[in-house]
C-alpha cells in the first residue's frame, strides 16, 4: 500500500477531491479522530494548520514549484520512474495557487 499511495495519479486524484468542501470536512474529521489520542505523525498541507492547529510539534517543509519535483523524486526512491519532472513542476504550481489548498501559517 505504501508505494501505491505515493503514485502521482493518487496524489492528483486526492488533490482534486480535496477541493470539494464536503469531502474536506469528512477528511478533516477522520484525521482528527485518528490522531485524538496523540502520538501520531502525519503529513499533509493542512495537518498543522487545520487538522491539528494546537499540535505539540509542527514541522513545515516548503519547496518552490521548481524544486519540488526533485524533492519528490528523492523521497519516492523511484526517481523518474514514478514522476515526470515537467508535470510535477506544473502540478506544484497549481497546488500552491489553488484556492483553499494552501493554508497560511
Amino acid at each position: 500500500m505504501t508505494e501505491e499511495i505515493r503514485k502521482a495519479e493518487v496524489a492528483q486524484a486526492a488533490s482534486r477531491l480535496a477541493t470539494i468542501a464536503g469531502v474536506r470536512e469528512v477528511l478533516v474529521a477522520e484525521q482528527q479522530r485518528a490522531g485524538q489520542g496523540g502520538g501520531v505523525v502525519m503529513e499533509g498541507r493542512d495537518i498543522g494548520t487545520v487538522v491539528f492547529p494546537k499540535a505539540e510539534l509542527k514541522i513545515f517543509l516548503e519547496a518552490s514549484a521548481e524544486r519540488e519535483p526533485a524533492a519528490l523524486e528523492r523521497a519516492s526512491g523511484k526517481g523518474r520512474e514514478l514522476f515526470a519532472a515537467g508535470s510535477l513542476a506544473g502540478s506544484a504550481r497549481e497546488r500552491q495557487t489553488r484556492p483553499g489548498e494552501k493554508s497560511s501559517r
